[in-house]
């Protein structure tokens, strides 16, 4: 029997998995074992959200239901066994993989374990600085921010709480934007002067949407700066303490809750020996037309943590979207290959965005369409709708989103 190992519950995992197993006909002999450090799935599209709502207005148990969906759900019914772990190390020769507790032997591997925060080396960054990648950060942030209130309610002394963003990207525009929401919401609660609360985004380029078009960072600053938020540009963080971020320029300011989605960086798979690993400069794994490793085939690799060249010779960007679409390529690819087949090359696709920025008003992009305001945010959520349907059914992916628009709907009034 084949054993197909797939490592990461991701947008690529999953969708690899689901794809394999509804291309394998029902009598291959095969087992697929996908391995993750948690039991769910997360949709990160949806951290910010959690990071702005109020307490008072949602559960612990609403907000968890509202952005992961555990894997025995979704592959209820699947050859897909779940397997929660975490892997310590990847022998290729040996084609094993170890885990906290044991290890699992694979005919082929599926590496698609994302990302996390890049904090460029920068001193004091990673220790102060609360990162937006998983569900206990999005709680952190909220968390951080009721206590500041708490502690200042009474202080007439505190000049201002300041909540950076840095990096303003797809996930600092978006943090920026909704937190107007939840310090409006805050201020009134508390009985603490609104004027007192401030957004600050610091990017250290010269626009917002850095890698996007110009236009589109030029109105999602306008878009900010009327929401009060903030903004400095060219500002590029050297060092954080605890209470200040310095610049290169010497420059120091003052903070009390720094949030960094300045960057990330492919997760590192843990291989046994790299030396016949090719990577690109950002830790990526060099992958073929099909998404395999050159030295060892029976590799693949999607997501954040591949580097898959277009005619251009580029890298695909690392969206959530690229990412499903790579998974469900691998699927079907890996299927023939298990019976024998060669899979067609992956044909690289251009995806537009949609970036939503406070309150129901979005950006939406593609190459030959550009628009703003409330019909982009609407896309967005029936996007998200369509994902959800597409991996637990129609009914279950209705219960999110209805969920969701009760929990943050509030928020973007």
């Amino acid at each position: 029997m084949k054993q197909i190992v797939i490592a990461g519950g991701g947008f690529a995992g999953v969708n690899a998995a689901l794809q394999l197993d509804k291309n394998l006909p029902k009598s291959a002999e095969v087992q697929i074992t996908l391995v993750n450090r948690y039991p769910y799935h997360l949709a990160p599209a949806y951290l910010y959200e959690v990071a702005t709502s109020p307490e008072e207005l949602t559960t612990m148990a609403q907000l968890k239901q509202s952005i992961v969906l555990p894997l025995d759900e979704i592959f209820a019914g699947a050859r897909v066994k779940v397997h929660k772990a975490e892997i310590t190390q990847i022998d290729a020769e040996r084609r094993e993989v170890a885990l906290e507790g044991g290890k699992l032997n694979y005919d082929y591997l599926v590496l698609a374990l994302g990302s996390t925060s890049n904090f460029y080396g920068i001193p004091g960054a990673d220790k102060y600085a609360i990162p937006l990648k998983t569900l206990r950060d999005s709680l952190a942030v909220r968390n951080r921010i009721q206590f500041l209130l708490d502690a200042h309610r009474m202080d007439m002394t505190k000049k201002a709480i300041r909540i950076v963003v840095a990096g303003g990207g797809f996930a600092g525009v978006e943090l920026a934007g909704e937190l107007k929401g939840l310090l409006d919401f805050l201020s009134w609660k508390e009985n603490y002067p609104r004027h007192k609360l401030e957004i600050l985004v610091v990017e250290g380029t010269n626009g917002l949407m850095p890698g996007m078009d110009e236009f589109v960072g030029r109105d999602v600053y306008r878009r900010l700066k009327s929401l009060g938020c903030e903004i400095m540009l060219n500002s590029m963080i050297s060092s954080v303490d605890e209470n200040f971020i310095e610049f290169k320029g010497g420059e120091k300011i003052s903070y009390d809750c720094l949030v960094w989605t300045a960057g990330v960086k492919a997760s590192q798979a843990p291989f046994a020996d790299l030396s016949k690993i090719d990577m690109d400069r950002g830790g990526r794994l060099a992958t073929n037309g099909t998404f395999q490793l050159e030295q060892y085939p029976n590799i693949f690799s999607a997501g954040d943590e591949a580097c898959y060249l277009d005619k251009k010779g580029k890298p695909l960007p690392g969206t959530a979207r690229q990412a499903i679409d790579q998974g469900k390529y691998i699927g079907r690819a890996l299927a023939q290959i298990v019976q024998n087949k060669k899979p067609p090359l992956y044909e690289c696709k251009t995806y537009g965005y949609i970036v939503p920025v406070g309150g129901k008003w979005a950006i939406f992009r593609t190459p030959r369409f550009y628009m703003k305001g409330f019909l982009p945010y609407l896309a967005r959520q029936i996007a998200w709708f369509h994902y959800f349907w597409t991996i637990v059914g129609f009914s279950r992916a209705l219960q999110i989103s209805i969920l969701e628009n009760r929990l943050y709907g509030r928020n973007d009034d």
